[in-house]
């Protein structure tokens, strides 16, 4: 099994990121582990988990 990291991140600004305007997003903490996966879980009204 393939290990990842979850993140939830604002609705606007995950689909900023989607569409392309805008190509980052910064967090205030560092990965312990590495990992081959990012699954990303967009907030309010969205509520939905992107892989």
């Amino acid at each position: 099994m393939e290990n990842g990291i979850y993140v939830s991140i604002n609705y606007k600004a995950a689909l900023k990121i989607e569409e392309g305007f805008k190509n980052h997003e910064f967090r205030n903490y560092i990965p312990k582990q590495d990992f081959k996966k990012l699954y990303v879980y967009a907030t309010k009204p969205e509520c939905k988990l992107n892989k």
